[in-house]
């Protein structure tokens, strides 16, 4: 893509829509590094590799932080002069509003993936590929990067999938089972996003 409105035509380039967002979500053993490196044969397009869900701590800490302005949240709760003169509220707390610390996680997000430098030219669109996806994942990460598009990888071919190095050391019947539900959550996780979402089989590369 040239520009954002190429990759995200509805998108508007202000506030936390500045960094458009790519991610991969791959069931293990799907050839999603195959894909990772497909992608980043597309000029302006960079996908990292896998984390360990790395971005997992930032949405937590997003989570976690409107879990607080509910719990019992009302304006005493908020830090004022009172706090010097000895009255100050145990659940006292800044009351900044949450997209001051949204833009904070997404500065914390290019910190991880800047978009990568390629001749001088950095990537319009920056991500990364996991296969440790979790639906709380998909969604803080859409909270926090508005303008992000999803490929989900995955494999048709489950007994295949099963017959890898990787899975060797379990039972067929069960390894096919629990990449069949795994496949079918992060397909729904992902549907229930709402973003799109651009679905690629191994079997179609």
């Amino acid at each position: 893509p040239a520009s954002l409105a190429d990759f995200c035509p509805d998108c508007k380039p202000l506030g936390l829509c500045r960094q458009p967002a790519l991610f991969i979500v791959a069931v293990g053993r799907s050839g999603s590094t195959t894909l990772m490196n497909m992608v980043n044969l597309i000029p302006g397009v960079f996908v990292y590799g896998e984390n360990r869900m790395i971005t997992n701590s930032l949405v937590r800490l997003l989570n976690s932080s409107k879990e607080l302005r509910l719990h019992g949240f009302s304006a005493k709760h908020i830090v004022n002069e009172a706090a010097k003169e000895g009255r100050g509220h145990s659940w006292m707390r800044t009351g900044k509003p949450l997209v001051k610390l949204t833009r904070s996680l997404q500065d914390a997000f290019l910190e991880l993936f800047p978009p990568f430098v390629h001749h001088g030219i950095p990537s319009l669109v920056t991500g990364f590929k996991e296969i440790r996806w979790q639906s709380e994942d998909i969604k803080g990460l859409i909270e926090i990067l508005p303008c992000s598009r999803f490929i989900f990888n995955y494999r048709r071919d489950l007994r295949a999938a099963c017959s890898s190095s990787f899975r060797r050391t379990e039972e067929t019947s069960k390894c096919i089972g629990g990449l069949g539900r795994r496949t079918e959550n992060l397909r729904r996780w992902l549907r229930e996003a709402g973003r799109p979402v651009f679905e690629l089989a191994l079997e179609d590369f």
